[in-house]
């Protein structure tokens, strides 16, 4: 599969490419869905067909960098923000998206509250966090009236062991909330009924 990638993006920068004209011709607009797991080569193809098409050609692409998951796939980051750069300098527009619909209200409050807080979470300040609204109507929280669920919360580990122990408190806690979770010990994600 990576040499496909790599065959396609060497044939592209050949002077009067003529795959390069056949995707130009093809493909006057495309939508990229999970960009930031892209790499520069990946990029270098898109750039090629959209960008260079003296506007003839139309791309959006999708992609949400504090997601960047793929980098053992060699996914590289700095490739969405060159994108990003390039996609401003050609005069493109960037929109963030102002509701989330999969997630209920609480969960996107805490979230919107963490990273919030002018404290940088992620490897570089060119990530940022820009708050949003839940817009999730499907489901509602029922708790057993022992917790108040709050969408979020934190465990502190007990100071002073070593490595080994802290991971085997971890995942003691982790089974031991998992367990609560589908035994309906904190709290049921219900579906409303419509």
């Amino acid at each position: 599969f990576n040499d496909m990638i790599h065959l396609v993006y060497n044939s592209l920068l050949k002077k009067d490419s003529q795959l390069l004209l056949i995707l130009q011709k093809r493909f006057k607009y495309g939508f990229i869905d999970e960009f930031q797991d892209t790499d520069w080569i990946q990029w270098g193809i898109f750039r090629k067909i959209f960008i260079e098409s003296n506007e003839q050609n139309r791309v959006i692409l999708i992609g949400d960098p504090k997601q960047s998951i793929y980098k053992f796939r060699n996914a590289d980051i700095n490739s969405y923000f060159k994108a990003k750069e390039e996609i401003i300098q050609n005069k493109g527009k960037i929109f963030n998206l102002e509701y989330n619909y999969r997630s209920i209200q609480p969960l996107v409050q805490n979230y919107n509250k963490i990273f919030n807080n002018n404290y940088n979470y992620f490897i570089t300040d060119k990530i940022e966090y820009f708050s949003v609204e839940s817009k999730s109507s499907k489901y509602e929280i029922k708790t057993n009236g022992k917790i108040k669920w709050q969408g979020v919360y934190f465990y502190k580990m007990t100071e002073g062991k070593n490595s080994e122990d802290y991971q085997k408190e971890f995942l003691n806690f982790m089974l031991n909330e998992i367990l609560n979770l589908v035994n309906g010990n904190r709290f049921l994600i219900k579906k409303i009924e419509e």
